[in-house]
């Protein structure tokens, strides 16, 4: 795996995250293998990379909870409930986001300000995707469902995007002998 750029590792962990193929109510892509892919990929990005623990701690999280979410039952239930399937959904949001950050940082620190401003971009929309549920399910704004689906859809294939464009770049690979990380 030494050779395999982390970001292109943590995309194709996304995109199975991302995609679901339904096969007779069970999704043939599943998560957890998607976050363990993402999982491999932060902990073979740069020790010094701008709150990797806390990327790391929230991509075990997310995928932890994805496991708990196989359960074909689980499943129906979470599509009845629109407020338990946005609830549920939270830790992967919180991952996505603040892996985005971390990245976003890395490539700021090392003078790159246009991957820092993409990353920046699908780091907001990830947390407009969190935050916006509450408001069209807590406080019944009706109108902002599709919008929000839209932005959700647009922020998951956001981030697989940047993490496929800017995989080559050096502030995401690991160069340096290994070190403390920094949280």
């Amino acid at each position: 795996m030494s050779a395999v750029q982390p970001l292109l590792v943590a995309a194709l962990g996304l995109l199975l995250v991302t995609l679901r193929v339904d096969t007779g109510g069970v999704d043939a892509t599943p998560d957890p293998l998607g976050w363990a892919l993402v999982l491999l990929a932060v902990v073979r990005l740069p020790r010094d990379l701008p709150h990797r623990t806390a990327a790391l701690a929230l991509v075990v999280l997310a995928g932890l909870t994805s496991a708990v979410l196989v359960a074909p039952d689980l499943t129906s239930d979470l599509r009845a409930d629109p407020a338990l399937a946005w609830a549920v959904s939270l830790p992967a949001l919180a991952a996505t986001g603040t892996l985005m950050h971390s990245l976003t940082a890395a490539a700021r620190e090392a003078g790159d300000p246009a991957a820092a401003g993409w990353l920046g971009s699908v780091r907001t929309l990830t947390v407009a995707v969190a935050v916006l549920p509450a408001v069209v399910l807590g406080a019944g704004v009706d109108a902002l469902a599709g919008p929000t689906a839209g932005l959700a859809l647009l922020a998951a294939v956001g981030s697989v995007v940047v993490l496929l464009v800017y995989a080559g770049r050096s502030w995401a690979r690991r160069t340096a002998a290994p070190g403390p990380p920094r949280s």
